[in-house]
């Protein structure tokens, strides 16, 4: 069944029961440097230097997509 549905909402006959979790990057400029910012689809944009680990980022992000 769960094939059956995929097959559908690719067909376009189902919509999407959920929202996609990716979001297309883009490199402005590629320099290579400590510094990173990321502009989310809300419009909220998150600015740092340095290196960050994994866990930390991901709750900066989900903190930040979660403003309205």
């Amino acid at each position: 069944m769960y094939d059956a549905k995929r097959a559908l909402v690719k067909k376009g006959v189902l919509p999407r029961t959920h929202a996609s979790r990716f979001q297309r990057a883009r490199v402005i400029d590629p320099v290579v440097s400590n510094e990173w910012r990321i502009q989310l689809p809300n419009g909220v944009s998150v600015s740092f230097t340095g290196s960050v680990d994994a866990g930390t980022l991901g709750t900066v992000l989900r903190t930040a997509m979660a403003v309205e």
